[in-house]
């Protein structure tokens, strides 16, 4: 039986996603911060790694509505900012790299690390090694 895979809605587009998919934002001790492993104590939310989802949380007064504060400082807010569009950046060039590396394996490519740390590309093909 297959193992099940938690499911969490994105504040702002409202749309079910697998937890992995989604960014955790937690107030704890009057500070905010990105939760990066998922498991932070204290009042969260969760928010897509969409840079349009995330251009959207911080119009308005959404970001403060979801941690039911009065208001934030414009400062911790351009700070918070710029900490959830890195993460959502490095998740999205993660995210290419492996679709890049699915294509490799899927025309028979493969990557191979010589002693001398050089990495050589070859293409197998029933069983035979050809160097590209």
């Amino acid at each position: 039986m297959a193992k099940r895979v938690p499911q969490r809605m994105c504040v702002v587009c409202r749309k079910m996603r697998n937890k992995r998919d989604l960014l955790r934002l937690v107030r704890r001790d009057g500070e905010i911060r990105l939760d990066a492993i998922g498991k932070m104590p204290g009042r969260g939310f969760y928010v897509c790694k969409d840079p349009a989802c995330i251009e959207a949380l911080w119009k308005g007064r959404r970001l403060e509505q979801q941690l039911e504060l009065k208001a934030l400082e414009p400062a911790c807010k351009d700070q918070l900012k710029e900490q959830v569009m890195a993460e959502a950046l490095r998740w999205q060039q993660e995210q290419a790299a492996e679709l890049q590396r699915q294509q490799r394996l899927a025309k028979g490519e493969t990557t191979v690390l010589l002693p001398d740390g050089r990495a050589v590309r070859r293409v197998i093909k029933d069983g035979n090694h050809k160097s590209l």
